[in-house]
């Protein structure tokens, strides 16, 4: 019998994205590339997962990218022309690139936007403020054509764009001295990992058949080493680089925020980026060849901003994994210590700022002159009534307590004066935090869940409040509610969305200015880091059937799970509405609504 679907790919579906969101390498070569069914489409992203549910050549039951019964067809594979240019198309949705006509949605490009990689969403649906907030993208390569035989520590970094994914045809530089693939291709995948200021941590890799044309050189590639933080990173108070730290020659790809699996520990808000900050220099990786220099006996990875939220077992590699998890917590300590003491109101500020979410109430934007002007945020569309004021109410709430007004230029709120009180006021704080968020929330008829989401951050900023002065100071940059709210905020324009589409029958996007190539006129610069989107689906894409015990509870049929599966509703007259209602596209554990009273 299938068991019911983790709770935590529920979490990660959830913070998927809506039907158009999310970005991947386009190409008949890719594996799955006509799969349409979310979260298992190859522009899902991978999040706190085992495994043997990420790992793209994985036939695992729930995994995303386990295509390997969905394979491209013979034939099709990417040509990657030795000392050339790789042309890629990146974008939202199949029907936005060349190969529209193999769209389920077919073709909604945008001749007037050509090069916009998300035509009709904003900037945050490729998780983005801005072509300076790019964490750049990788393709990488195994001589092996038998994907069930790859393992990561197979693939090696050979092209990185670090503008990627700012347009939809985005280039790569192949290497001149690419070797010749084996007979049967080989196999390469592209790799994404967004920056921290817009959408949920994720990682992004799509596979695909490749193979070397015009290669004239025969030395392999080296084995792949795991790649060092060695550039400067002023934005947390690395002023200057440590070229003795680089990896030179080889490097693997980015395996991050996983259940297991990871080769990188960087923390929440600091994901590693395909940029020189870990020494991939933009365009063809031309050191990849031969043996790599041996490294300085005196290199150490250096200290990541925050200290990451667990530990995750690597499969290879491990010493080395290790030593670098001990110098992050190490190091990453002394750099906040060194901070707090040494640093003015205004740098510290600019520093802890990237860990803490935006405003959920207002968003930032510079005007035409220059100037910093603030404005409401936008609720997403779609929503009842009903919804949009609880959404509207809790948004208010949220920036009160934590961002009501400005000290020593960082933004506090009610919450971080009423915590300054030993013990009653760090219960105060949860109980605010509670009664005025979470308790509101519930009423837009949340999922179990979501709500047990929001009491784990009102727990963790409940039990940082105790730590005496310090504590107060890092509540106010954790801000429990904020984070809460853009929960509530995202769940709903879920909801939203889909009873637009329900209700005109294709999908409803969102419009943005903010990019060069989304219109024609100057547009101000707008902060839309919060306004990602989410989505949730089965694994196979059809609502699970839903029948009533004596009791009336719900249960699944198909798998005898009692009180578990899909959401359902009743209509203004009681009854059950077996329509595929708005909420049946939610996978939630443990949910239990009872049927009204008579």
């Amino acid at each position: 019998m299938i068991k019911s679907i983790p709770s935590s790919l529920a979490l990660a579906a959830c913070l998927a994205g809506t039907v158009s969101a999310h970005i991947t390498i386009w190409h008949p070569s890719i594996f799955g590339f006509n799969e349409s069914t979310a979260p298992y489409r190859p522009q899902d992203p991978l999040i706190d997962l085992p495994f043997d549910q990420w790992w793209f050549v994985s036939a695992a039951l729930f995994n995303f990218h386990g295509f390997l019964d969905k394979p491209p067809n013979p034939g099709d594979v990417f040509q990657l022309p030795a000392g050339g240019v790789a042309h890629t198309e990146l974008a939202c949705d199949k029907g936005l690139t060349s190969f529209y006509n193999t769209s389920a949605g077919g073709d909604v490009r945008d001749h007037n936007n050509p090069d916009y990689p998300c035509s009709g969403q904003p900037l945050s649906q490729f998780h983005t403020t801005g072509i300076n907030d790019l964490g750049g993208c990788a393709l990488a390569i195994a001589y092996e054509s038998d994907p069930t035989k790859i393992q990561p520590v197979d693939f090696a970094v050979f092209s990185v764009n670090q503008t990627c994914v700012w347009t939809l045809h985005t280039d790569f530089q192949v290497p001149a001295a690419m070797p010749a693939c084996p007979e049967g291709g080989c196999t390469c995948a592209w790799f994404w990992l967004h920056s921290s200021d817009s959408g949920a941590q994720q990682m992004y890799m799509t596979g695909f058949k490749c193979t070397v044309t015009g290669a004239t050189s025969s030395t392999p590639i080296g084995k792949p080493q795991l790649a060092r933080r060695c550039g400067a990173d002023p934005a947390s108070g690395i002023q200057n680089a440590t070229p003795s730290n680089c990896t030179d020659g080889a490097k693997q790809p980015f395996y991050w925020y996983q259940k297991e699996g990871n080769t990188f520990f960087e923390g929440t808000y600091s994901p590693p980026k395909y940029g020189d900050l870990y020494n991939f220099k933009d365009g063809g990786q031309n050191d990849i060849f031969g043996d790599a220099p041996a490294a300085s006996k005196r290199s150490q990875p250096l200290a990541t901003p925050v200290v990451t939220r667990r530990r995750a077992e690597p499969l290879n590699g491990e010493h080395q994994a290790r030593h670098a998890w001990g110098q992050h917590r190490r190091l990453a300590d002394a750099a906040m210590s060194s901070m707090l003491n040494k640093t003015g109101k205004k740098l510290f500020a600019k520093h802890v700022q990237q860990y803490s979410p935006q405003d959920p109430y207002y968003e930032y934007y510079t005007d035409k002159r220059g100037r910093q002007k603030r404005r409401k945020r936008d609720v997403p569309p779609g929503l009842s009534k009903h919804d949009e004021k609880i959404l509207r109410s809790v948004k208010r709430r949220a920036h009160y307590l934590d961002k009501g007004f400005t000290l020593c230029g960082m933004r506090f709120g009610w919450s971080f004066i009423i915590g300054i009180v030993p013990g009653a006021g760090d219960a105060a704080d949860a109980a605010l935090g509670y009664i005025l968020i979470i308790r509101k929330a519930r009423k837009a008829d949340v999922p179990t869940w979501l709500v047990q989401r929001m009491l784990i951050n009102l727990a963790i900023a409940t039990s940082i409040g105790l730590v005496p002065i310090v504590g107060d100071v890092l509540l106010a940059v954790y801000r429990s509610n904020s984070r809460n709210a853009i929960l509530l905020e995202e769940f709903l324009r879920v909801r939203g969305a889909q009873a637009m589409e329900d209700a005109h029958g294709n999908q409803v996007t969102a419009h943005d200015d903010t990019h060069p190539t989304a219109s024609g006129h100057d547009a101000d610069k707008i902060n839309t880091s919060n306004s990602g989107a989410v989505e949730l689906s089965s694994s196979s894409g059809e609502p699970k059937a839903i029948e009533e015990n004596k009791a009336g509870d719900p249960e699944r049929s198909a798998s005898g799970n009692s009180k578990r599966g899909w959401g359902w509703r009743r209509n203004k007259d009681g009854k059950k509405d077996t329509r595929a209602s708005r909420d049946s596209r939610f996978v939630e554990e443990d949910m239990e609504r009872p049927p009204p009273k008579a």
